[in-house]
């Protein structure tokens, strides 16, 4: 799938440097330092394009086109992924329920949202992915998880195994 057009990114004079990162951790809630590399990894996980944008759109990716900004300005690279949930029960519903085909409403939505980051001005990712092309992905991950007994079946649903945090952490 194809994000949005590129935007302009001034260069900034870092005479001086930079002020330092900080970032809250999620998990243990406490302000952190961004470690200084040449390329960062980051995912933002897009919309379920059923409905018009709106300002929390707005809010979140503002705020990682602020640290995405950043951190080309200090001469990283950033590796900038995200996603968009172009099938999901939202949309289907909402389809249903305007007479549209679930499609046409998704790549409508997905427009719009493109205009939109493209008047906000924010840099678009790297990887621009969708849900519908990465099914493949997503069913074969699901087998080599089931393969190696990490998951287990509840009605039909699968969920991860419940393994203490001594083996991920």
């Amino acid at each position: 799938m194809k994000s949005w057009a590129p935007v302009a990114i001034p260069q900034i004079d870092n005479i001086g440097g930079f002020p330092l990162l900080s970032l809250t951790n999620s998990k243990s809630l406490s302000l952190e330092p961004l470690s200084a590399k040449n390329l960062y990894r980051m995912y933002v996980c897009g919309i379920t394009p059923y409905d018009a944008t709106h300002l929390g759109h707005a809010a979140t990716y503002l705020t990682f086109d602020l640290i995405n900004r950043y951190l080309l300005a200090t001469g990283a690279r950033v590796d900038y992924v995200q996603n968009i949930t172009d099938i999901d029960d939202p949309l289907l519903e909402r389809a249903a329920r305007d007479n549209v085909d679930w499609q046409t409403l998704a790549t409508s939505q997905i427009d719009l949202f493109r205009s939109d980051m493209v008047n906000l001005r924010i840099i678009p990712p790297k990887h621009y992915i969708g849900a519908v092309e990465s099914i493949d992905l997503v069913t074969d991950s699901i087998s080599a998880l089931d393969k190696a007994g990490t998951i287990y079946a509840i009605d039909g649903d699968l969920y991860f195994k419940n393994y203490s945090s001594t083996h991920f952490w």
